[in-house]
């Protein structure tokens, strides 16, 4: 495994940053697993052994939990910055498919600064901002990030159908939303700034549920619609039957790519959204927004297959899509 150190200056598929997750899952049927987890952890499972050069930042404690240990074998380049504490979920599953869920936090990392992925970004194509609870991040490294996307916007390259210019800034909404009460409990408060700062973002990330409470709307097409019109290039919403990217893609109006989640079985539905985000972001500097949301949908579709990261390879998922898109 390399060091950031070791990257500097090679281009950067894909630079994804969150805090890892000690994590208790407690399924339906009350069986408890313990695991590492977090964006980051599925987001680089994703894009790695897929052949895209990944680069990691994340938050931990050394005392509380071996990261390199959870990206052993996968190939990422990784920094793990020092924090108080590790971040720790507790997630207890109300339904089989995994769509319902209760989560407590009981510890939080510090936040990642602007500061923290600066040389990294100026070297990547894309950027997943993967947080866990609001505050996982410096409250204005959105517009950092693009004030330096613009000060070298002459050595920028222009994506597929002219819609991004690198390094894509993606971002979830989970990390926007999910507040830590004071008892540990989780629930969704506004996004006070996200009229200010939603035209930042290239790439924004909900599910159904967090687009609905963004925006008002039941119906995810419309609120895809609502969240570019406030300023994101484009808006991806995960659903359990298909995923959706809203945005001009070169054009006038705007419109939508989509592909639909076909696995087989749903014994690894958790890191669903972020292996989605992590692939479709890897794929979309290089491709059009329906080749990247084809490649999203099966990578997922696939992964959900198996409990877990994604362990496979990117002819594993052309097969897939061979097999079942085709």
């Amino acid at each position: 495994m390399e060091t950031t150190e070791q990257t500097s200056g090679k281009q950067i598929d894909l630079l994804s940053v969150g805090p890892v997750s000690l994590d208790t899952n407690v399924s339906f049927d009350g069986k408890e697993e313990k695991n590492l987890g977090g964006a980051v952890i599925y987001g680089g499972w994703a894009a790695a052994p897929c052949g895209f050069k990944t680069v990691i930042v994340t938050t931990a404690n050394a005392s509380e939990c071996d990261v390199a240990e959870g990206f052993h074998g996968s190939g990422v380049t990784l920094t793990v910055l020092p924090s108080a504490h590790t971040c720790a979920i507790r997630n207890v599953y109300l339904s089989a498919d995994k769509e319902r869920r209760v989560s407590t936090n009981t510890h939080r990392a510090d936040p990642i600064r602007f500061s923290d992925i600066e040389d990294l970004a100026l070297t990547t194509r894309a950027i997943q901002l993967g947080g866990l609870v609001a505050g996982d991040f410096e409250e204005d490294i959105l517009p950092k990030l693009h004030a330096l996307k613009q000060c070298y916007s002459d050595q920028a390259q222009t994506t597929p159908l002219g819609v991004i210019t690198y390094p894509i800034i993606g971002i979830d909404t989970q990390g926007l939303l999910r507040t830590v009460e004071p008892d540990g409990s989780m629930r969704f408060h506004p996004w006070k700034a996200m009229e200010t700062l939603l035209p930042f973002v290239d790439v924004l990330k909900t599910d159904a549920a967090e687009a609905e409470y963004l925006t008002g709307l039941s119906d995810r097409y419309e609120a895809a619609k609502a969240l570019c019109d406030m300023g994101a290039r484009e808006v991806m919403v995960t659903h359990n039957s298909e995923v959706i990217v809203c945005g001009h893609f070169g054009a006038r109006d705007l419109s939508f790519v989509k592909a639909p989640l076909v696995p087989r079985n749903l014994s690894g539905r958790t890191g669903r959204g972020d292996t989605t985000f992590a692939g479709y972001l890897a794929m979309r500097s290089t491709h059009t927004a329906q080749g990247a949301v084809l490649f999203a949908a099966a990578l997922v579709s696939k992964k959900m297959e198996t409990p877990g990261p994604y362990h496979g390879s990117k002819d594993d998922i052309l097969s897939y899509i061979h097999c079942f898109y085709d």
